[in-house]
């Protein structure tokens, strides 16, 4: 992305992202995985988790603007930020997401894995994709208004690896859903 500030450019408070990462909280995360495959529900629960905020999550504009989540908090400029995204999909004339008819927006609720998949070409968490993960929970937390709150999060892709994602992450949670594969086949 080439609107994308590199981890050593220097932002308007002199400090990069990789500068602000290194000074984030190295606690152990504890985050709750929402879990089920492709169109098994996991976003209509994710949503209404949500809506009780209760807990942080992951959305459209921590995906987005990943690479400099932190340097734009600093700067004050994280509001602005949402609404320049949010915007961005107005202009484009991109109001839903065509899959399931989701408003677009930068609250959008959204999954992990894209962040995985967009920095290493990872979908899953592993031993390898594990300090990116931790990184984008820590820096979600960091921005958000209650860093206090659960982080609850959802990636269909790790449906089928939360025994690994356990071992990785003695303290997380999960909720796994399902649904019947009939419903689920049909609905894709």
């Amino acid at each position: 992305d080439p609107r994308s500030v590199d981890s050593t450019t220097r932002n308007p408070i002199g400090q990069t992202e990789a500068e602000l990462v290194a000074r984030l909280d190295q606690t152990e995360c504890a985050p709750v995985f929402l879990l089920g495959a492709f169109r098994s529900g996991t976003t209509l629960l994710y949503r209404m988790l949500e809506e009780t905020r209760c807990f942080n999550i992951t959305t459209a504009y921590h995906v987005l603007n990943y690479r400099d989540l932190l340097t734009t908090h600093a700067a004050g400029r994280t509001r602005s930020a949402r609404d320049e995204l949010t915007r961005n999909f107005r202009e484009l004339h991109l109001s839903t997401r065509k899959l399931d008819a989701i408003e677009l927006s930068a609250e959008m609720p959204e999954e992990y894995g894209f962040v995985l998949v967009r920095e290493l070409r990872q979908r899953q968490i592993n031993r390898k994709s594990l300090p990116k993960f931790l990184e984008l929970c820590r820096k979600t937390l960091a921005i958000s208004e209650a860093p206090e709150k659960t982080l609850l999060l959802k990636n269909p892709w790790d449906f089928d690896n939360f025994q690994r994602i356990r071992e990785l992450i003695p303290r997380a949670r999960f909720v796994i859903l399902h649904r019947d594969p009939i419903d689920t086949v049909n609905s894709q």
